[in-house]
């Protein structure tokens, strides 16, 4: 498997830095759920490494000792303890690694019991992270993710212990969110690009894209590995 984690997977380009706007829903086992929203809310402290508290060891070498925010840092705060011991060059390397994205991130929760959560993330979405969540906390995930600054939007899915990567363009991606074209033109003015002699022909293009989400994912599945094949292509 690529280094280029999700963006391999999907032959997406991988350019300077763009914001990737993300919601993760938690799925499955009430009480492994429980588990995860635990360690992403409580209050915590980074730590040296070789104290070992949870549920926060901290990537960043230069934080330590700092106190965290609930939900801030949540990949130090869910999946560093996986990772004693290993030794990695820099920071950032080290993420794109183990979590797909360049950058630690915090994340937004409307309330204690949703399980949603929306936030951002460097170039891709964290598509290593969210498979490490689901072996460590044996948890169902769907991730859904859109670039509007590279026009690329999809979902990533893990359920039954199966990791599922789908993709389009952006336009294509956002049509299953509207009841109509004119709503969808209304409300994502940008993401057609052309000029308004092209609008008619853009619209009659755009009548073939996917209406609902089933349709959506029906159309538009790239790759689907076993979980625990793609985990470990990452490791070795």
């Amino acid at each position: 498997m690529p280094n280029g984690g999700v963006i391999g997977l999907m032959g997406m380009k991988k350019k300077m830095p763009n914001w990737v706007s993300c919601d993760l829903t938690l799925m499955g086992d009430v009480d492994n759920i429980s588990l995860l929203k635990r360690d992403l809310y409580l209050p915590a402290i980074v730590v040296d490494d070789v104290e070992h508290k949870l549920p926060l060891v901290s990537f960043d070498t230069l934080n330590k000792g700092i106190n965290l925010n609930p939900l801030q840092s949540c990949c130090s705060r869910t999946i560093s303890d996986l990772f004693f011991g290993h030794e990695f060059i820099t920071e950032n390397m080290m993420l794109n690694q183990l979590v797909g994205c360049k950058w630690d991130f915090g994340m937004f929760a409307d309330a204690f019991d949703s399980n949603t959560f929306s936030f951002n993330t460097p170039w891709s979405p964290p598509d290593k992270w969210i498979a490490w969540l689901a072996s460590k906390y044996d948890v169902d995930l769907e991730l859904k993710f859109c670039n509007t600054e590279e026009h690329e939007g999809g979902y990533i899915i893990i359920l039954n212990s199966t990791i599922y990567f789908y993709s389009s363009e952006y336009a294509e991606f956002k049509r299953h969110f509207y009841r109509s074209l004119e709503e969808m033109q209304e409300f994502e003015d940008n993401i057609f690009e052309y000029s308004n002699l092209h609008y008619v022909d853009c619209l009659t293009e755009a009548t073939k894209w996917p209406k609902t989400r089933e349709e959506y994912l029906n159309n538009n599945l790239v790759n689907k590995l076993p979980l625990k094949e793609y985990l470990l292509d990452l490791i070795f």
